[in-house]
């Protein structure tokens, strides 16, 4: 029998995910928060049909200054956090200029438009870099086929408001 109360170990209780299960007394907990900024440090062509990636249940990313990660986009309608998203373009390697969260539904902007939404992160190559995914806005298309340069500015926007992360 496993003890219990304060007999029992941290090790021993069950991990609680906040963001999975009604834990939070709401689904904007993220009433304000600062842009993240980055540069383009690679521009991607490459399109995937079946990769499989593994979002995760986590509606939110704290990202740190100095670090690369990978932009991908998808035109799926059904992708969402906690989801398998098949239908990928590659977009970019984005090196972070200055730290912050990452949410959902935040709008990525290079060079003053905007490229989409992200819906989800998935951790396939962490912990060398997590792979930001986003839902395109216009055509689905590569990096290179939007143009994206080497030293572009980007930016993760947080909409106007609280927003809810759950949906």
């Amino acid at each position: 029998m496993k003890p219990s109360g304060a007999d029992a170990k941290l090790s021993d209780q069950p991990r609680v995910e906040p963001h999975d299960g009604g834990i939070l007394d709401t689904k904007a907990p993220y009433y304000a928060k600062r842009p993240v900024p980055g540069v383009v440090v690679a521009v991607l062509d490459a399109r995937a049909k079946a990769r499989r990636l593994e979002l995760t249940v986590h509606p939110s990313r704290a990202i740190l200054k100095g670090e690369v990660h990978e932009l991908l986009a998808t035109d799926e309608a059904e992708a969402r956090r906690n989801a398998i998203v098949n239908r990928v373009s590659y977009l970019a390697c984005v090196e972070i200029t200055k730290s912050g969260m990452v949410l959902i539904h935040d709008r990525v902007v290079v060079k003053g438009r905007t490229l989409g939404h992200v819906i989800g992160f998935d951790e396939t190559h962490a912990p060398n870099h997590a792979n930001i995914v986003i839902r395109i806005a216009g055509e689905f298309r590569t990096g290179r086929e939007l143009g994206l340069e080497l030293e572009d500015e980007v930016s993760f926007e947080m909409e106007a408001g609280p927003v809810n992360i759950f949906d």
